[in-house]
């Protein structure tokens, strides 16, 4: 970006200063050489710098409006879910084990609300079909929480 930017307004001033280039030796033939070929690098770089400030503009109206529809459905938990998140943000370091099957749980992993621990335990044999394992709450939803701590204090039901 910094160096389109550079190429984009060198070239620029050379168009611009087109009076001060003629008044030089030589300096209409070079001018009239030169002044096609940059005018459409100049065209080219500004029209990428212009895209390319778009875009990002697009990004991060784009990471807002999912950061916000994240915030909300989180807020907006209801029933084993709110429990779910609940616990974990009230247990220590925020996570706590959870049957790995349950759909509620599964559903919040695929949200990217919770996820699974580093620190799991060796599964028991009866727990093979469906065992329980440590979750811990995403940086991001916990912080969604903590902003919203009022929300999912211990002594408030869903």
């Amino acid at each position: 970006m910094k160096t389109r930017l550079g190429i984009a307004i060198g070239f620029s001033a050379f168009l611009v200063g087109r009076s001060y280039i003629e008044q030089l030796p030589g300096g209409k033939n070079i001018f009239a050489i030169l002044a096609v070929p940059a005018f459409l690098i100049c065209i080219i770089f500004w029209v990428y710098i212009i895209l390319d400030l778009s875009n990002t503009i697009f990004n991060r109206i784009q990471e807002k409006r999912l950061r916000q529809i994240y915030t909300e459905y989180i807020l907006n938990l209801t029933g084993n879910k709110y429990s779910i998140v609940r616990t974990l943000y009230d247990s220590p370091q925020h996570q706590a084990r959870l049957k790995y099957n349950d759909t509620d749980v599964r559903d919040l992993m695929k949200k990217g609300i919770i996820e699974l621990s580093q620190t799991n335990n060796v599964v028991l044999r009866h727990e093979l079909n469906d065992p329980t394992v440590n979750f811990l709450l995403t940086s991001s939803a916990l912080e969604v929480v903590e902003n919203n701590s009022e929300k999912f204090k211990s002594n408030q039901s869903a």
